[in-house]
């Protein structure tokens, strides 16, 4: 991808990212904390997380994607700003959410919560990732590297909840009764009511296999 183009996008974000920012605080500032159940979408990046992000947004939960600053919080290791901003939301998809060293500290100070593993092929997952790389940040990706990655977070996730079945949902965006498992998982276990019948079969329109 050449260089005018990667800057041009980049800047098409940051403007987005001020409007998206505006609207964040807002939230962050009128909306009460709570340490109760949430829903922690933790399929690794290009496994479908954007699909079940929208999904679970549908259903009605507050959702919070990927942001920037909690990203940059992770890294920096202020957890306690991490679980606050959590507090806020009702469901999550993509980093920091899926890291490994976070989900017990997830599990741990939000009790009762649920966790959506997303399933793709190792082959599949590893194509769709390179691509995504090197469109995103223009650079080149070991593809062994990555699978490796994949890999042990997958395994870390499947022994971690090894004995805890009801609290881990498994699912591939391409299944198609994906969307009716989900439902029926985050939003009727943590809520107690049945999905919305408006709601019920959206399931086609918002699951979309990750390119």
């Amino acid at each position: 991808m050449n260089a005018p183009l990667i800057e041009q996008r980049r800047f098409q974000k940051r403007v987005t990212g001020l409007f998206r920012g505006v609207k964040l605080q807002i939230h962050l500032r009128t909306t009460p904390a709570s340490y109760g159940p949430k829903v922690f979408c933790i399929g690794y990046n290009k496994t479908g997380t954007t699909s079940t992000g929208r999904a679970l947004q549908t259903l009605g939960f507050r959702h919070a994607k990927f942001n920037q600053w909690i990203w940059r919080q992770y890294k920096a290791g202020h957890i306690q700003r991490v679980l606050w901003f959590a507090s806020k939301f009702d469901s999550f998809d993509d980093l920091p959410w899926l890291r490994a060293d976070l989900i017990p500290i997830l599990d741990q100070t939000f009790p009762g919560s649920r966790f959506v593993y997303l399933h793709r092929e190792d082959d599949e997952w590893v194509q769709s990732y390179v691509r995504w790389t090197d469109k995103i940040n223009g650079r080149d990706v070991d593809p062994e590297a990555a699978l490796k990655g994949y890999r042990e977070h997958r395994s870390f996730c499947m022994e971690y909840f090894a004995s805890r079945e009801e609290d881990l949902l498994q699912i591939s965006v391409k299944d198609p009764d994906a969307y009716q498992r989900l439902a029926s998982f985050s939003w009727e276990e943590c809520t107690g009511r049945a999905v919305p019948l408006r709601k019920q079969d959206l399931g086609a329109q918002i699951f979309v296999a990750p390119i």
